[in-house]
């Protein structure tokens, strides 16, 4: 199973049942019922990133969502090094299934490698 997929519709049956975060960058109308969500600004796309970090890190969460993730990381100046930490990471037995959500990412695909 792949570990980073893109997705903009149905991820509700991804999640359910799982311990899910939800890391929010823009005004999405997904609701996911009893997901830990956290709310940033595209312009805060780093520190949305450091928590992504911190909540791989401690294999706390089966599922991360990264909802209107797309256009924030087209537009970021971090763009290169998140995708350098993620196709460094996405290998390790504990990355969780991380989908990523909005419109922006078409080339994002090609630019993190399919470890699995």
């Amino acid at each position: 199973m792949k570990k980073i997929i893109f997705k903009n519709d149905d991820i509700k049956s991804l999640v359910e049942g799982k311990k899910c975060a939800r890391l929010s960058f823009g005004l999405s109308d997904i609701v996911l019922e009893g997901v830990l969500t956290k709310h940033f600004s595209p312009a805060d796309t780093k520190k949305g990133f450091e928590m992504l970090k911190r909540y791989i890190s401690s294999s706390s969460f089966e599922v991360i969502v990264l909802d209107d993730f797309g256009h924030s990381l087209a537009s970021s100046s971090y763009k290169d090094d998140i995708i350098i930490w993620l196709n460094d990471h996405q290998c390790n037995d504990d990355f969780p299934l991380l989908i990523i959500t909005g419109g922006g990412q078409e080339e994002l695909p090609n630019l993190i490698a399919d470890y699995t």
